[in-house]
């Protein structure tokens, strides 16, 4: 099983072009309106995440962030976590992947090593955001995932009446630090080559469920940690 599934994904590793925005768009065209994103109360087909990605990608351009800009996200896993990753590094942000887990001023550490000029939180964790921005050598603007009692902007509004279709920009290679995974402070770690991280997904999801072109309507679930 590992040789086959090896067999199938070797392509993916050496396209230099496919980003995950770009996989995203291709699973859109060929699945649509099938089940991609299982969350607590809420069902993402592949097309709705397609366009939720670029809303945010349309927000990003809107903003005036440009490629190498940098960005911060602190959100707990959802779907919108994933379209906001995905929607800012279609346009060539470097997202800082912020471990949910820090408080007080370690939030800080993290955002003073990618110095991002917009940080993401989520309404649970606005006020773990407001106790670290003292700390931050630059202070970004911040914006809400939810309400706030902070007068932050809230991104959930700003991208409702944003185009979702692809912005018309060259995609960039994604390029993010991930503090997530980090029990501690850590010092970020760069997501790999993505076409190597498309194939090593591809490869686990293969060796977890088996041949699923005789199963197009089984529901996965990725073990992989966002």
């Amino acid at each position: 099983m590992w040789t086959r599934a090896l067999e199938r994904v070797a392509r993916l590793a050496d396209d230099r072009l496919l980003t995950f925005p770009r996989l995203i768009d291709r699973l859109a065209d060929q699945y649509d309106t099938a089940p991609a994103l299982l969350a607590d109360g809420e069902t993402w087909s592949y097309r709705t995440l397609a366009q939720r990605c670029n809303r945010y990608a349309h927000w990003a351009l809107a903003e005036g962030l440009k490629k190498g800009d940098g960005a911060a996200l602190l959100m707990g896993n959802c779907p919108d976590y994933l379209a906001i990753w995905l929607g800012l590094t279609r346009v060539g942000i470097s997202v800082a992947l912020v471990n949910t887990g820090l408080a007080g001023s370690a939030p800080a550490h993290s955002l003073n090593a990618v110095r991002p000029s917009h940080v993401i939180v989520a309404d649970a964790l606005v006020e773990a955001l407001r106790r670290a921005l003292p700390h931050c050598a630059s202070p970004p603007r911040c914006w809400s995932f939810g309400p706030n009692r902070c007068g932050w902007p809230r991104i959930d509004d700003a991208v409702c009446s944003l185009p979702e279709g692809t912005p018309a920009v060259a995609d960039a290679a994604m390029r993010s630090l991930n503090f997530k995974g980090h029990p501690g402070l850590g010092r970020g770690e760069s997501v790999p080559d993505p076409g190597r991280r498309i194939a090593l997904a591809q490869l686990v999801e293969q060796r977890l469920v088996g041949d699923l072109a005789r199963k197009p309507d089984v529901a996965r679930a990725d073990p992989m940690r966002l």
